[in-house]
Formats: C-alpha cells, structure tokens, sequence
C-alpha cells in the first residue's frame, strides 16, 4: 500500500513524501526507523473483509462505534451529555487541508486551540500524540483564555473557531469533574480512529457493492455519515453526488 506521510524538519519547515507499507501502522514504523516523526500519515488501510460481509459489517461497527463514542464520554464526567456539532468545514478545500497538516499553526493563537481544532472534523485521520507536561501546563492556562484566531473574517477559520469553543466545553466539563487535559486529548483520539475506521468500512461496503446495488449503498452510506457530521463518499469514489 502507498501512503502518503506529513512531517516537519529540523527547521520547522512542513513537508510531504510518500511510502510503500503493508499498512498505516508499518508505514509508520519504517518512517520511525529513518528517523522521521509524521503528524499524518495519508491512505486506505488493506481491505480484510469479504465482500458480501461488508454491508452487514458496516450496520454492526455503525452499533459498535455509537456506543463506544457513548462510553468513551460518558460515565462519570458525562462529557458529551450536550454533544458539540463537529462537522466537515465548508469552503476552500485546499485551505482546510493545508490548515490541518500544518496542525493548525498560524491559524489560533493559542496552542490548546491549535490542538483541540484537530479534531474539529469527524473521520479525520488523527495520528496520536504524547504530549508532555509543559504542552499540557500550557494548555491549562489557555483553557482559562477565550479562544481567538490570528487570522479573522475566514469563513472556514471563523467555523473551525466554532467547532473548537464547542469542544472547548466538553474540556471544561470534564475539568469541573475531575479529568485530566491529557486523558480527555486520548479520549478524542479514540473518538476520532473509531470515526475514521467507520468511514473507512463505508468506503468499502459501497466498493464492493454489487454494482446494480452500488447507487443505492452509497446514497445509504452517505446518510449515515452526514448524519454524524462525517464526509460523504464521492470523491473517493469518484463520482458526483446526485
């Protein structure tokens, strides 16, 4: 499988390459081997399912991820007992696009901000991070800030800040009772991965659709994702919406 990758270089400059892996987690592993740390590794997983399951597969790990996204925030800090409208960000593709590989820098001007907008958009490919003890000291004070951007009267900025001060109160109420910045950052992380593993599986139901049936699998398919603020499957597939 090809894959491209994002990485920053020792002088902070972005850059892009590409790389031959049996999957996300091997392309990552060889990249760590020549000393390259990416913040996104880019392309679809193998496919391991049969085809006639994959319809079926993909109603099951559609029960599967709602009620593991209800576990992962719920419990003790009901964290998304008011769920925040994450969505896919309207407007200029190449802007969002560039915005999120470049993890949002330039755009917030706080880090908490910068982070948090991460996981702005569902299905998203997140690759999880450590972060250490001074990032998350810093982040604690900016949760005492109000957010802002660097960069003002951007349609798709000005929804991205949206999407953030909405996630920014799950923060502040899994805070209030008694949750870690750290732990919450993994909970997104899991939030995210189940997302995209979903999207992933209805990428793969319609592929392999019986192509008399195609029409309708993705139609279904792409209710199901907007109905969870994910992106719809036509330009994978590369056809137009009808």
């Amino acid at each position: 499988m090809k894959y491209i990758y994002c990485y920053q270089t020792k002088e902070n400059e972005n850059r892009r390459g590409e790389i031959n892996a049996r999957d996300r987690a091997d392309a990552y592993r060889l990249l760590r081997k020549q000393g390259i740390r990416p913040y996104r590794i880019i392309g679809d997983d193998p496919i391991k399912w049969q085809p006639w399951a994959l319809g079926a597969a993909f109603l099951v790990l559609l029960g599967v991820c709602v009620v593991s996204l209800t576990l992962l925030f719920s419990g003790k800090n009901e964290v998304l007992k008011d769920k925040p409208i994450r969505c896919q960000i309207l407007g200029e593709k190449t802007l969002i696009v560039k915005a999120f590989s470049e993890g949002w820098v330039g755009v917030f001007k706080l880090p908490l901000d910068c982070v948090l907008a991460m996981y702005a958009q569902p299905g998203w490919a997140v690759i999880p991070q450590e972060f250490s003890d001074s990032q998350i000291e810093t982040y604690e004070k900016n949760l005492a800030e109000e957010p802002s951007l660097l960069l003002a009267s951007i349609p798709e900025y000005e929804e991205a800040l949206r999407i953030v001060t909405s996630i920014r109160a799950e923060l502040k109420t899994h805070v209030l009772n008694g949750g870690g910045i750290r732990d919450f950052l993994h909970m997104l992380d899991k939030r995210q991965e189940l997302e995209s593993s979903l999207r992933a599986k209805a990428y793969n139901s319609v592929l392999n659709a019986n192509p008399t049936l195609r029409d309708a699998m993705l139609k279904n398919m792409n209710e199901r994702l907007s109905a969870m603020g994910m992106a719809t499957l036509e330009n994978d597939l590369g056809v137009q919406e009808k």
